[in-house]
């Protein structure tokens, strides 16, 4: 991330872009030639200024980073370790299944109600 200063698009570089893409035209509904100028306008700009490939170069470096990162501190490992844990904790204490239950009961006794409801109706 040494270079990030030459992959950054700044609020003036943006606001420039945005401005030229809005003043190429006023679109109005049906205005084809109006949005091709706008879109015209925006992509000689992404030349000019570099956009897209600054863009693409941060998210490449981010993505390094970020993996440079997760190898260093093992932030994957942790989280799969975690839940692995998880897992075995919930078959011990039964939470999955107590949930399920209660689920099914609950379920069950709307029915039931509903069922009397419907009787009663009648």
């Amino acid at each position: 991330l040494a270079q990030a200063s030459e992959l950054r698009v700044g609020p003036s570089t943006f606001n420039k872009l945005l401005a030229a893409a809005t003043s190429a035209a006023v679109v109005k509904a049906g205005d084809m030639d109006s949005l091709k100028a706008a879109a015209g306008k925006a992509g000689e700009m992404d030349k000019q200024y570099q956009v897209t490939e600054k863009v693409q170069g941060a998210s490449e470096a981010a993505k390094a980073k970020a993996g440079e990162l997760d190898e260093q501190y093992k932030v994957t490992e942790k989280i799969e370790a975690a839940k692995d844990k998880a897992k075995e904790m919930d078959a011990q204490l039964g939470v999955t299944d107590a949930a399920n239950a209660a689920v099914s009961a609950v379920t069950a006794k709307v029915e039931e109600l509903k069922g009397a409801f419907s009787e009663a109706k009648k």
